[in-house]
């Protein structure tokens, strides 16, 4: 089962296997940082918004109660979780 984790570079969650704990960014930041030298790198990577009230009815469709523990829906949670916190820490 995946994990939640934070890019280190733009803040954003991300999955990531639990024995992958050495990914640390993003698929997003991952590709910047792979550009070569001397390329403009756009200075923040925006994270996607969801509006709070739009992330709790994706988590009342998708809990894994409804769809009998499938992994599928404890992966989206899980993530959808992670959105929820990340916006309640920020204010």
């Amino acid at each position: 089962m995946r994990e939640t984790a934070r890019c280190r570079d733009c803040g954003a969650p991300f999955l990531r296997e639990p024995d992958a704990s050495w990914k640390v960014r993003c698929l997003d930041c991952w590709r910047l940082s792979r550009r070569p030298h001397g390329t403009p790198v756009p200075t923040q990577v925006a994270a996607p918004v969801i509006e709070p009230t739009m992330v709790r009815r994706l988590l009342q469709l998708c809990h894994p109660d409804k769809h009998a523990g499938s992994e599928a829906a404890v992966v989206a949670t899980q993530f959808l979780l992670g959105l929820r916190d990340a916006a309640r820490a920020k204010g």
